[in-house]
């Protein structure tokens, strides 16, 4: 997935960018204004497709699958991300907040002894500690199954939440 994130990442977000912006243009608005979330589905062709658009004398290129204007959780951690940070949600900072590490847990199982809300206040204060390096644990729903937001070094986000979960 890393070598595939790196062969594909930055001709995406050029698709991507250049997608919005056409987008924008053709709304009439300021692309540079605009603070908003885009979730589209891009494919990217493989041999046999960039083996078709040759003979189609069709410039190689990516296709725009399916478009939703909607928040994910994936999304929505990178914003978290971008908030704590007091960084500005553009898709540089965006860009950035995904190079440095960023996982989303949606339903991270607790032991049944651990009171969630006891584990977030412990969590809270180690991330105060780790922020310092530029790592981040972050509860997003302190409940069991607990939603987390791992961020920058995601090994030692994940060694310091098992390290918390064994002194609790």
């Amino acid at each position: 997935m890393r070598l595939m994130q790196q062969q594909y990442e930055d001709q995406t977000a050029t698709f991507f960018e250049a997608f919005l912006r056409k987008t924008a243009e053709k709304c009439g608005a300021d692309f540079a204004t605009m603070r908003a979330v885009a979730n589209v589905d891009i494919m990217i062709p493989g041999e046999l497709e960039r083996t078709l658009q040759k003979k189609r004398k069709q410039p190689p290129m990516n296709y725009l699958a399916e478009c939703n204007p909607r928040w994910t959780n994936y999304t929505d951690a990178i914003i978290t991300m971008l908030g704590a940070s007091r960084k500005e949600p553009t898709i540089d900072n965006m860009r950035a907040v995904i190079q440095a590490g960023i996982s989303t847990i949606d339903k991270y199982p607790l032991p049944v002894d651990i009171d969630p809300h006891i584990l977030r206040d412990h969590i809270f204060e180690r991330d105060q500690i780790l922020q310092q390096a530029g790592t981040r644990i972050i509860c997003r729903m302190a409940k069991n199954p607990m939603g987390l937001i791992f961020a920058g070094d995601l090994k030692l986000a994940q060694q310091e939440m098992d390290s918390l979960l064994t002194k609790l």
